[in-house]
């Protein structure tokens, strides 16, 4: 999409939200991840954590129950990785799920209510 903006509006119109519904979706989740001084920016143009939030923008949008993140933290600076845990423990006590694939073991334990180890 050109825009960030329309980049979280994608969702929630191609859903037939009604407008004013679908504008503050997503004037909430740019507040919410914090990207609000990013709406007008193109999304290709944007540093790899931007683009990150901006996908969890367009997600949050959705309202969705459950989250399933393969990798999230990958590629992220300390702080960004800070920044997403409280994000994904704030979508917990929400009452939303979160299903994490991960090889970070920090994120792990600071998030999981259950955790399922793959071997082989």
């Amino acid at each position: 999409m050109p825009s960030v903006w329309d980049e979280i509006a994608f969702g929630p119109l191609k859903l037939r939200i009604d407008k004013t519904e679908a504008v503050a979706r997503v004037e909430a989740a740019l507040l919410a991840l914090q990207i609000e001084k990013l709406r007008d920016r193109p999304p290709h143009q944007l540093s790899g954590g931007e683009k990150k939030r901006v996908a969890l923008a367009s997600v949050l949008s959705l309202s969705p129950e459950v989250w399933m993140l393969d990798e999230p933290s990958a590629g992220l600076d300390p702080r960004s990785v800070s920044w997403l845990t409280d994000f994904i423990i704030t979508q917990g006590s929400a009452g939303k799920t979160a299903v994490l694939s991960t090889h970070d073991l920090t994120l792990v334990e600071a998030t999981a209510d259950r955790v399922y180890v793959l071997d082989e």
